[in-house]
């Protein structure tokens, strides 16, 4: 599942377009779907801007894993 359908599907069911990219690169990594840590990354321990906890993070992981 791309970025853009992660976005798109989000849109859809809660109304709410405003979803970083860093977001969902960090509920992915915590959910094991990368492959490598990206070329550009500043630190290759921590994200400088996670997915912030609670609602916006549970609701990208149930997206996210129910495209699995």
């Amino acid at each position: 599942m791309t970025y853009n359908q992660i976005r798109a599907e989000y849109k859809r069911l809660y109304e709410k377009p405003v979803i970083q990219s860093c977001w969902i690169a960090d509920v992915k990594r915590e959910l094991g779907l990368t492959k490598r840590i990206a070329h550009n990354r500043k630190n290759k321990n921590s994200a400088i801007k996670p997915c912030p906890k609670g609602e916006v993070r549970e609701r990208l992981i149930k997206i996210i894993k129910k495209k699995m």
